[in-house]
């Protein structure tokens, strides 16, 4: 197993937060957004059909 941190932190004035380096913080980032978005489309399927 790979010691390579998967995520590093943003550099500059302006930056915030971590940056995938790797294929697996990409992997778990894409996770986290699809998680986010089936979510978002599951809350708006239920407000709609309980109109």
């Amino acid at each position: 197993m790979s010691k390579e941190p998967w995520f590093r932190a943003r550099t500059g004035l302006w930056s915030w937060g971590w940056t995938p380096v790797t294929w697996q913080g990409w992997l778990v980032t894409l996770g986290g957004a699809l998680a986010i978005a089936v979510i978002n489309l599951a809350v708006i399927a239920y407000v709609s059909l309980n109109r």
